[in-house]
């Protein structure tokens, strides 16, 4: 694993944050015109979410920004038209346990903001047979380009708050 921070210009972060917070708007007149979000329940295999009582609800980034974000990720690997690049909203007692990346060749992390330790939604990596945290740091990367084991810590009951990622996997 690599970790690479302030990845995106103030630019991009502007241009993420404005197309995210037009996702999750719910005011009445873009309620009916939005796609609906998928959760992890549908998608994922249930021994990645076993004893995580919370959802990950995931949705495709605009085209504008899948662009930058696959600029980002060409120095580590090379995406395709399978390449998956989502915002993830990681809910209240969400996470996802231990697991390899192995169907992919290579897999990215983006975080959209800071997220105490507290608050669990850390992201551990088995390096050397010892967990590592690799703390949610807003501006980072986290480059997976092997088959390291890795998981994230059920994020806390934060009142009406969720961690938020960009989660990318290129086949």
């Amino acid at each position: 694993m690599k970790v690479i921070d302030n990845i995106f210009s103030e630019e991009e972060l502007q241009i993420i944050h404005k197309d995210f917070n037009s996702l999750i708007d719910t005011s009445d007149e873009l309620k009916a015109s939005k796609e609906q979000w998928c959760t992890n329940r549908y998608a994922w295999q249930p021994y990645l979410y076993r004893g995580k009582t919370g959802h990950v609800l995931y949705h495709p980034v605009c085209i504008g920004v899948k662009s930058f974000v696959l600029e980002k990720i060409k120095e580590y690997c090379t995406p395709n038209k399978d390449t998956q690049v989502s915002y993830y909203i990681w809910g209240p007692n969400s996470g996802i346990n231990q697991h390899s990346d192995e169907s992919y060749t290579c897999a990215f992390t983006f975080y959209l903001q800071d997220w105490p330790i507290e608050w669990g939604g850390q992201l551990i990596a088995k390096i050397d047979d010892k967990a590592c945290i690799i703390p949610a740091k807003y501006n980072r990367m986290v480059v997976n380009d092997d088959t390291t084991l890795h998981w994230v810590t059920t994020v806390r009951n934060i009142k009406n708050y969720g961690r938020h990622t960009i989660q990318v996997f290129v086949k």
